[in-house]
């Protein structure tokens, strides 16, 4: 018999924003997935489906990584992935993720050779 899969929570205004990998290493021209979990108000495990989360960088990042997409929506999961790609340069970037007004999460992303 199969085991019962619980069935998330959905609740409708973001609260908090999860990142996983809370930060990121990558050789440069090397890309790596990231995913955001936008969770809410309300009961335990409770998540925000249909909610866009934008992402941007900070100035001296763009030099060293891409994102794909710049903002994606929210699954039923209450989760979004994003690619960043490595460019050549080698460095810090700092990324930051945005669900709602007010809820954001930044990592800082690694370029090294």
């Amino acid at each position: 018999t199969p085991s019962p899969v619980a069935t998330p929570v959905v609740c409708d205004e973001p609260e908090a924003i999860s990142v996983s990998p809370t930060s990121l290493t990558l050789k440069r021209l090397k890309s790596g997935d990231v995913t955001v979990t936008v969770t809410g108000r309300g009961e335990d495990d409770c998540v925000v489906e249909g909610e866009t989360v934008t992402v941007t960088v900070n100035a001296a990042g763009k030099k060293r990584i891409s994102l794909s997409p710049t903002s994606a929506t929210t699954d039923a999961s209450g989760e979004a992935t994003f690619t960043i790609s490595a460019k050549k340069d080698i460095g810090n970037a700092r990324v930051t993720f945005k669900a709602g007004k007010y809820v954001k999460k930044s990592i800082t992303v690694k370029v090294k050779k």
